[in-house]
């Protein structure tokens, strides 16, 4: 892990500054023939006529009643034939469901996906970059890259080889998650703005009285309310929420170190799941832009909805299953696909609760880097414009957290105390996270068409606390 955080370091620079790429596994899929454009038309979203040869749109497709079946972009090829590049995991979903209404119609389908390999450059160098063959095709890039490619398989190695000719380096997971974050961040600023940087839509946000709760009662009472509406939304739509789990209570406790916790129901249910807030000495007003992603990280469906329906299922596991077995990665691992999920399914909408939802997504990601970098006592690259040559410390990580979170100072100590006494907790966040998120995509390409979120959820849940590696082959088989 020291090794990888320093080349995340060397690559984030690269990405930045200069050229680099990163392989983006995708479906492809070509659609062609005598009414393959009118038939496009009527199964997408997006108006895909009079579309240029490499134009790209977003598009998806619905069922009749609204709900998403596949989502991604469609691309203009020769003459009204179309390209659809979607995520690798819809690939068996989209393809069925295409084939279902081709029937009595002339419309090719052709599946490329093992054909072509879908590259994404970074960087102020990726659009001046050449790739030298005439059977590349460049897109309009989307998101954090600067330019996009897709490449002949056979010809990926050559191209992979030019890039890194060229002083590219191939980006890693880690930093492909900070770029991503970084970038969304920027374009929500600029709807809250018109145009503006990630810190002056902070201050847009800070000055709205609509978006501050002032006082521990009102605070106590708006996060019951938003929590109290959130089970009801996601009862029987994307969970199956036992009913005494429907009940949950925010609270504040009487301590003030700026620690935000759960604690679970009792056996018998006489107490219910509680959220509560430790909030610093003097502070007593709530940003609800902030506060939105930690109650769905720690009520529903985070950790509440975790640890209810486990507790729950008293036939099924064991005391000691249901009410002391705790392992960090699963547990917070799960909270965080939950916060990602609760964007994924419609409920971030307003701008500045995204914002909140990413300004923690992105602490989430670099306070990894503080914990590997600290507890191994690992040196700052030395051409860093940071720093350059230091050996990570306390003082160190708190310059590179506050450069890197909108969170107020009394919380952020908070955080970084807990970082600096509990190594190897803040990586199992995001380590529990990645597996979740793997493991809801490989199960939709194995079920295709059949995959239900609601089902994945909760037999996914059903198995309790467990490590990660246990974790990983158990969801493997749902």
């Amino acid at each position: 892990m020291a090794v990888s955080t320093i080349a995340a370091a060397a690559d984030y620079r690269a990405a930045k500054e200069g050229l680099a790429y990163r392989v983006r596994p995708a479906a492809v899929l070509d659609v062609g023939g005598k009414d393959g454009l009118a038939f496009l038309q009527g199964q997408l979203t997006q108006d895909v006529r009079g579309m240029a040869p490499g134009q790209a749109r977003p598009a998806a497709a619905l069922t009749p009643k609204g709900k998403l079946l596949f989502l991604g972009r469609v691309v203009g090829l020769s003459g009204d034939a179309r390209r659809l590049l979607l995520p690798a995991s819809e690939r068996e979903s989209a393809l069925l469901h295409l084939k279902k209404f081709v029937i009595f119609q002339k419309v090719d389908i052709a599946d490329r996906s093992e054909e072509l390999v879908r590259l994404g450059l970074y960087g102020p160098a990726a659009a001046q970059f050449r790739a030298g063959a005439e059977d590349i095709a460049r897109l309009s890039p989307e998101g954090e890259f600067t330019a996009e490619l897709l490449v002949p398989r056979g010809g990926a190695g050559d191209l992979r080889a030019a890039l890194e000719r060229a002083g590219a380096p191939e980006v890693s997971g880690e930093t492909a998650e900070v770029l991503r974050i970084e970038a969304e961040m920027d374009r929500v600023a600029g709807q809250i703005t018109g145009g503006g940087t990630v810190d002056d839509a902070v201050a847009v946000l800070d000055a709205d009285p609509a978006r501050v709760v002032r006082g521990l009662d009102q605070g106590k009472a708006w996060m019951q309310g938003v929590a109290d509406q959130v089970i009801q939304k996601l009862d029987g739509r994307h969970f199956d929420i036992p009913p005494p789990a429907r009940r949950i209570e925010a609270m504040i406790a009487p301590t003030a170190d700026g620690g935000i916790y759960y604690t679970n129901p009792s056996e018998d249910w006489t107490r219910p799941g509680q959220m509560w807030w430790s909030l610093p000495a003097g502070v007593d007003d709530f940003s609800t832009w902030r506060e939105i992603t930690t109650i769905h990280h720690e009520g529903a469906p985070g950790h509440h909805l975790q640890t209810a329906q486990v507790l729950y299922l008293s036939a099924e596991l064991n005391r000691w299953q249901r009410m002391i077995c705790w392992v960090s990665g699963h547990g917070e691992g799960w909270a965080l696909y939950a916060e990602r999920l609760m964007d994924e399914l419609g409920y971030l909408s307003d701008p500045g609760d995204l914002m909140g939802l990413l300004d923690s997504q992105l602490l989430r990601a670099v306070r990894v880097v503080v914990d590997i970098g600290v507890h191994l006592s690992l040196r700052i690259p030395g051409d860093s414009r940071w720093r350059p040559g230091e050996t990570w410390d306390a003082t160190a990580a708190w310059e590179y957290l506050r450069a890197r979170s909108q969170t107020s100072d009394a919380m952020l100590r908070y955080e970084l105390n807990r970082y600096l006494g509990w190594p190897g907790q803040a990586p199992s966040y995001k380590l529990g996270e990645r597996i979740w998120l793997q493991a809801r995509e490989d199960a939709k390409t194995r079920q295709g068409a059949g995959f239900s979120l609601k089902e994945f959820h909760s037999k996914a849940l059903a198995l309790g606390s467990i490590g990660l590696d246990p974790l990983r082959e158990a969801l493997g088989r749902l």
